[in-house]
């Protein structure tokens, strides 16, 4: 092999060898990021298979999707079934506020 082809193959090699020491560890912690993220997604989406899955059971256990539904508002889960006395005092405070605004 005459001597500038080695010479050039040789620098060729280096260069592509420097090349991949300088992007390996970068994609190494992107892909460990990556990684990372695809975790935190499988882990809430399991959080929610398991909420899904109590929930089911639940309802099983109590045969009225209503009981349910009660139980889930009772927590704290959607709009409250029925008023608490806080907020039916909030409300009337509201309205009282809004017919002084109103005739003032």
């Amino acid at each position: 092999m005459p001597r500038s082809r080695k010479s050039f193959s040789t620098k060729y090699a280096t260069d592509k060898t420097q090349r991949l020491q300088h992007t390996i560890p970068d994609s190494g912690l992107a892909t460990l990021r990556e990684a990372e993220a695809t975790l935190e997604r499988l882990q809430a989406r399991q959080g929610e298979l398991d909420a899904t899955a109590f929930a089911m059971t639940e309802l099983e256990a109590t045969g009225s999707a209503e009981a349910l539904r009660d139980k889930l508002a009772d927590e704290g889960c959607g709009t409250p079934i029925q008023s608490s006395a806080d907020q039916v005092l909030e409300r009337l405070k509201a309205r009282q506020k809004d017919r002084k605004d109103t005739a003032a």
